[in-house]
């Protein structure tokens, strides 16, 4: 399923809300990054990211939430991220305890960590 982003809509000040569909991944981050910093150009302090329908991310997605965190965070904003998936719940908890995303040697070495921690999840909710 390729990537889509849909506005959701949100009564809150200074906040935009958006659902994000499908996989975030070296296809899709490019696209998502613009989506964003497009978003980012109006007066946004909070974005709420609604990821009930993202089913894998990849190295180059979790970078394209850092740099919206970052982003948000040099205007005192804050980024949000709800309605995780189980397998997109574990890679966050995993990247919280990550002393550092420098860790891994490569993408593709990160990728393929994410791969399988992503895998393992979802095998355990089919059974």
């Amino acid at each position: 399923m390729p990537l889509q982003v849909r506005t959701l809509p949100t009564d809150l000040e200074w906040t935009a809300k958006i659902a994000v569909d499908g996989k975030l991944d070296a296809n899709t981050s490019a696209d998502f990054e613009k989506t964003i910093e497009k978003i980012l150009s109006g007066p946004v302090d909070f974005l709420i990211l609604d990821l009930s329908n993202l089913t894998y991310i990849s190295s180059l997605g979790i970078r394209a939430l850092i740099l919206a965190n970052k982003k948000l965070a040099e205007r005192d904003g804050r980024l949000f991220c709800t309605n995780l998936q189980p397998q997109i719940a574990k890679v966050m908890e995993v990247i919280k305890e990550l002393p550092g995303l420098n860790v891994f040697g490569s993408d593709a070495e990160m990728d393929k960590f994410l791969t399988k921690i992503q895998n393992e999840v979802l095998k355990k909710k089919k059974k």
